[in-house]
């Protein structure tokens, strides 16, 4: 049978009868008691942390890609309960050290599901407790809670990913539903869960415990929405439209309607997952939703969002009577629409009503002929498109008796979604032939087939016939090349929304002017270090990310077609991911590359050796990505810059499987941070070794400082190493460039610093932090041991004065002179990966 889950422990009185501790004694409970006595639970201890049939859960099957999860075994609340027991302990409070004992013996028995039915209730416990003893404003009570939000996400990891919870989960019903509902959401909220597919199925388990308890989070609840029109502005497919006003805003009320003959709790249900996916989606070109009321109509529910007050697209667009306005206008806003739709598809959403026209459709309400008008594209007070409706289809569809399929949507339907056998799927595909349509609507100002009544549209539809191109320049030729691929008949021709968008947006730079995507570097750099690129620096997520790299980008090359048996290498920050991956036979002849590295790939296609690249790949998200701007802030610096020692990408694509930006770079052998670390276990690198290293990156500051540009990030970890032995400098992102004519000293001293220290890793093998070294520093052992050349070395790194004119003088010291070759330098290299073998397989 399973365990009753919902069923609440006994938790201690928060009250207790000791008095409370005096002001005056508050600087003890930071100190260590003489006795404490025996804390309640340890996290060996909760070993017996039960799954819901009773059994040992440690062995229990988890899936998905963590499938090596193990189960959690330490108890929620575990720092700060024993925190309060020291605090007690200390105070001699006999009465609260019974009842956290207590306390701490029952939470350690709970399984994974429990703790999060419980674990709200249970912060609110231990908060009173803090009250209590005196304690609830003090750092080391707040910390600990803190460092407890680690075990709590544990238990919501154990629930996700571990077979079994996910059944258990769903039978709860009343308080303990909502409480797991209530702490998933906070953990969502404040993006506690990390990763991608963590967040994904945490989105999904609340929104299958919403449909199954009928309940929704409590942060979604809002009251107070007031002066409810009487009568609705306007009819939607599955409610009556009404305005109102919350918090002194006008606001849409969306009523769901019901039905006779309907099952209202089933239509309630998808109601709560419908709302689940609309309340986290929040990007400038979706109508937000504010939250679910549930007071203006008692029987039902309804979601309130912002007014439109321009209405909807097609009532927006018949404001601008002048015809070359109106096209601007009308460009912008197809553009903002396949964003907005890149979003929803970003997020796994099908909208699957795409529409322009306030399309009316045939229905019945008790038996009541009546109108419905529908629009799901809006128009926000800044002029902006913003789709709306999205995903509610299927409510739609269990709400209205229709006639006429789709309520007359036929128009904007895909030949797929018309057919019974494939039960009229919609799918990102299906979205793509109605943005079409959309773009068709918009620029003629008639839906599809206008002429046409609803049966004949399905079989021109089913028949690949399609609509004829309007006569004259109404549609520029690329949106109507962009039109023609949507309504492709195989679904699996149709283009994915970013090639659309990357499209639209090489349009827009076409009618704008080329050299307006030219901006100078400074003005970048200014913007990326006051925090980041704004939505008015490029207007809206695809122009920061996408437009801005369209001098770059070979976007006639689809890089899955030459870049083959990719081996994933390394995680970045952001979602990046790094590749090495093998050009594909011949394939440098069809590729858009610098001279130099297309002689290298012939090179080894003349000598029949592969060519391995190293790609980078970067997630094209709507909200921006600082990896990508970073990306786009070293891709200008690069193309000012031309030195062996700092590394280039050769080639910037986007792959349309991932929707992904891919930077082929060189594939290089390692970084100078990883011989550091063999220095520190015995690799020995002599001086002239270590100016042979010094000397190609101190290239590279020479030939930065001769375009005013100071990288202001040297590390061993930005430095590669290629198997020729070559350093290269990378991560340029952080650079500043200078006004000319201006001293350059105190800015490339924090880089001579850097220099310096380089120098001094090397050296001794390890990492050290330096603001200024004096001028008679006390040297470690391995550096006394040093010549003399290599300590005035990394002194006049020190030295502002020797950086006042530049790096000559450090390039001209007698240490850079007696740098090695390059030779030894690559001789360095096959010695690391010997030394690390030796150090993995001794015994070799």
């Amino acid at each position: 049978m399973v365990e009753d889950v919902s069923r609440r422990p006994v938790t201690p009185s928060t009250r207790f009868h000791d008095s409370p501790i005096r002001a005056n004694d508050s600087a003890l409970i930071t100190q260590r008691p003489t006795a404490i006595r025996r804390l309640p639970f340890t996290p060996a201890q909760n070993r017996s942390n039960l799954n819901p049939a009773g059994t040992s859960s440690t062995g229990q099957q988890c899936v998905g890609p963590r499938a090596g999860h193990i189960r959690s075994t330490k108890p929620i609340y575990y720092q700060t309960v024993n925190y309060l027991l020291e605090v007690a302990s200390t105070h001699d409070r006999s009465g609260a050290l019974r009842s956290l004992h207590v306390f701490g013996e029952q939470i350690a028995k709970l399984n994974s599901v429990r703790c999060l039915v419980h674990g709200l209730e249970y912060k609110n416990t231990l908060i009173q407790m803090s009250l209590d003893l005196g304690v609830r404003d003090h750092p080391r009570f707040k910390s600990a809670l803190e460092e407890d939000q680690s075990a709590l996400r544990e238990k919501v990891m154990d629930v996700l990913y571990c077979s079994g919870d996910e059944q258990v989960v769903l039978s709860l019903e009343d308080n303990a539903a909502q409480s797991l509902l209530d702490i998933i959401q906070l953990m969502l909220d404040n993006a506690l869960l990390h990763t991608r597919d963590a967040t994904s199925k945490a989105r999904r388990l609340i929104g299958k415990l919403a449909k199954a308890c009928d309940k929704l989070p409590s942060s979604l609840i809002i009251s107070g929405v007031t002066q409810r029109d009487e009568h609705p502005t306007f009819c939607g497919g599955f409610g009556y439209v009404f305005k109102a006003m919350y918090q002194g805003k006008p606001v849409a009320l969306k009523h769901m309607r019901m039905f006779q003959g309907t099952d209202q709790r089933d239509i309630r249900r998808k109601f709560c997952r419908e709302a689940l996916v609309w309340q986290r989606l929040r990007h400038p070109y979706i109508v937000p939703l504010i939250g679910i009321d549930t007071e203006s109509f008692p029987s039902s529910l309804s979601m309130v969002s912002p007014w439109m007050k321009n209405g909807t697209v097609i009532k927006y667009l018949s404001l601008f009577s002048d015809s070359r306005a109106r096209v601007s206008v009308l460009d912008g806003l197809i553009r903002e629409i396949a964003q907005g739709l890149a979003f929803l598809h970003y997020e796994h959403v099908v909208h699957g009503d795409l529409r322009g026209v306030s399309q009316f459709c045939f229905a019945q309400e008790r038996s009541k002929s009546v109108f419905l008008f529908q629009s799901n594209i809006l128009v926000d007070d800044s002029g902006r498109a913003c789709l709306t409706d999205f995903g509610l289809t299927v409510l739609t569809d269990a709400t209205v008796s229709q006639i006429n399929h789709g309520a007359g949507s036929v128009r904007w339907m895909a030949p797929e979604t018309l057919n019974p056998v494939t039960g009229f799927a919609r799918t990102p595909a299906s979205d793509i032939y109605a943005f079409g349509c959309v773009c068709l609507e918009l620029y003629t100002g008639f839906p599809p087939f206008h002429i046409l009544h609803d049966a004949q549209v399905m079989l021109q539809v089913i028949q690949k016939d399609r609509p004829p191109r309007p006569p004259g320049d109404l549609i520029p030729d690329p949106i109507w090349n962009i039109m023609q691929q949507c309504w492709a008949h195989d679904l699996t021709e149709r283009p994915r929304i970013l090639g659309i968008v990357l499209d639209l947006a090489m349009y827009e730079r076409q009618l704008a002017d080329v050299a307006a995507v030219n901006v100078d570097i400074s003005i970048l750099t200014e913007a990326h270090n006051s925090g980041s690129v704004t939505n008015e620096n490029y207007g809206g997520w695809v122009e920061s990310v996408i437009a801005p790299f369209a001098g770059f980008i070979d976007v006639a090359v689809n890089p899955r077609n030459h870049y083959v048996n990719l081996h994933e290498m390394a995680d970045g920050s952001e979602g990046a991911t790094l590749y090495v991956a093998r050009l594909a036979s011949a394939d440098h002849d069809l590729l858009n590359l610098p001279e130099d590295v297309r002689q290298r790939d012939e090179d080894n296609f003349c000598a029949g050796h592969p060519t391995f690249v190293a790609i980078k790949s970067i997630p094209i998200v709507p909200e921006g990505n600082a990896t990508l701007r970073k990306v786009l802030l070293e891709r200008r610096i690069l193309s000012a810059v031309q030195c062996q020692n700092i590394l280039q990408m050769d080639s910037l694509y986007v792959d349309p499987a991932e929707d992904a930006l891919w930077i082929r770079m060189e594939l290089m052998d390692r970084t100078l941070s990883s011989v550091v670390d063999l220095a520190s276990v015995g690799l020995v690198l002599s001086d002239n070794i270590i100016a042979g290293c010094v000397k190609d990156i101190l290239t590279a500051l020479a030939t930065l400082y001769a375009k005013n540009i100071a990288p202001r990030n040297i590390c061993s970890s930005n430095i590669l190493v290629n198997q020729q032995g070559i350093l290269k400098l990378t991560n340029l992102s952080n650079a500043t460039k200078f006004s000319v004519g201006r001293s350059h000293s105190s800015n490339v001293q924090s880089d001579a610093n850097a220099l310096g220290a380089l120098a001094w890793e090397l050296a001794v093998g390890r990492r050290q932090s330096f603001q200024i070294l004096s001028v008679e520093p006390e040297w470690p052992p391995e550096i006394v041991s040093r010549t003399p050349a290599l300590r005035e070395f990394i002194c006049q790194c020190f030295n502002p004065q020797s950086t006042q004119f530049g790096y000559n003088q450090l390039i001209e010291s007698t240490f850079i002179r007696e740098a090695c070759d390059r030779a030894a330098l690559a001789q360095v290299m096959v010695q690391c990966s010997a030394f690390e073998k030796r150090l993995r397989y001794p015994r070799l």
